[in-house]
């Protein structure tokens, strides 16, 4: 939930939605068509374009390295359920914007391309769910979750599958449908390679650091720029002994492990993550409705970069922190001791310098679990020594 909670974090300070913005000034400038938004014709052709657009970014992102290196945060999640819906990249929307260019020269109006990517990512959502596979006859058509199911399957029969996003007739079309009436095994979910972590930032960044391995490593192998290229805009699979596989042999993926990373939670620490995590969504939710380009909120009663920059920094730090504790590491980690009772003082302050009175809301849930954690990790320690002592 932490990588969904983060998505527009740097709205607070300005960033605005890259598709969006791309897409309307291609639309403004060059434009071949002036089509009418209030015609079902040009409607349908927005909801088609819009979904097709999809398919192509989506199929961008998991055949070519570049592409995976982001995406495959969304994918990381060994379990299917809702949370995998929204467990996104925070780098994923800088590689989709060149897909929906065409739509906005044919001239589909922005209001309308905006609307139909609303519609879109709430009814992708929905298909993270193994409780549900088929809609009947609607599976022609429609990406049901089945199909989905296949998607995120790391067996060798459902990689590069199903990339639709509203519509499965595209994957239909491009030869990339897979029916789950043709696979005759049991779903392994997550990535080829497993999880070993739910650290906040190796899962965002774990497979870039892979990327810029395999590169340096060509560079010193003595690899031309064109073999370069290759590692990173062909496939995650892709090897060098076997060139004529773009996005690897499948022949090479390994047998699916239904072993899933899972370390012990306590009850406490689980609830304990939950009301950070909790506190950290109200305090985001209430900068985005005010900093958000969409906000109704005029520019005079915004708060200034200065302002929202330590809020943007205590987030992140929120979120590292719940990931680390997630893998195990609860009562011995110094920095959330930091943390929870730098919170717990600033909310009590209402802000650095009492700018926010919002936060202020926040003290009667950071004070009590500044407490806890302190108790706790003094108890962890002493036992840390005893145990050595021993």
């Amino acid at each position: 939930m932490s990588h969904a909670m983060l998505l527009r974090v740097f709205e607070f300070i300005g960033e605005q939605h890259i598709e969006f913005t791309v897409y309307a000034f291609f639309y403004d400038n060059y434009r071949l068509f002036d089509l009418d938004p209030k015609s079902l014709f040009v409607w349908t052709a927005a909801m088609l374009g819009t979904d097709h657009g999809y398919y192509w970014a989506h199929r961008f992102l998991h055949e070519t390295n570049i592409g995976w290196s982001s995406h495959q945060v969304h994918h990381s999640s060994e379990d299917f359920n809702l949370s995998t819906g929204v467990r996104q990249s925070l780098f994923q929307k800088y590689y989709c914007w060149p897909f929906y260019i065409p739509m906005a020269l044919a001239g589909i109006p922005t209001s309308l391309f905006m609307i139909h990517m609303g519609i879109a990512l709430i009814y992708q959502f929905w298909i993270h769910t193994e409780l549900i596979s088929s809609l009947g006859p609607f599976d022609y058509i429609m990406n049901v979750p089945g199909h989905h199911q296949i998607h995120h399957g790391r067996n060798s029969s459902c990689i590069d599958k199903n990339y639709a996003g509203v519509f499965i007739i595209w994957d239909r079309i491009y030869g990339t449908f897979a029916d789950p009436a043709s696979i005759n095994e049991p779903i392994a979910y997550g990535l080829v390679g497993g999880t070993d972590s739910f650290g906040f930032l190796s899962i965002q960044f774990k497979y870039y650091r892979h990327l810029i391995k395999q590169v340096q490593g060509g560079y010193k192998n003595g690899r031309s720029i064109k073999d370069q290229l290759k590692k990173i805009f062909y496939g995650p699979g892709y090897n060098f002994k076997k060139p004529e596989f773009r996005l690897g042999d499948p022949a090479d993926l390994p047998k699916p492990s239904f072993k899933l990373f899972d370390p012990p939670t306590m009850i406490l620490s689980g609830s304990y993550m939950l009301v950070q995590l909790l506190s950290a969504t109200a305090v985001m939710s209430h900068f985005l409705e005010i900093q958000s380009k969409y906000s109704n909120v005029p520019d005079h009663s915004k708060y200034d970069s200065l302002t929202c920059l330590p809020i943007i920094i205590w987030l992140f730090w929120t979120s590292v922190n719940i990931g680390i504790i997630n893998d195990a590491k609860f009562f011995s980690f110094n920095s959330e001791l930091i943390r929870t009772w730098s919170t717990a003082l600033i909310s009590a302050n209402g802000g650095l310098n009492q700018e926010i009175p919002f936060l202020r809301n926040l003290f009667p849930v950071a004070l009590p679990s500044a407490i806890l954690y302190s108790v706790y990790f003094i108890k962890s320690r002493v036992s840390d020594r005893r145990s050595k002592n021993e």
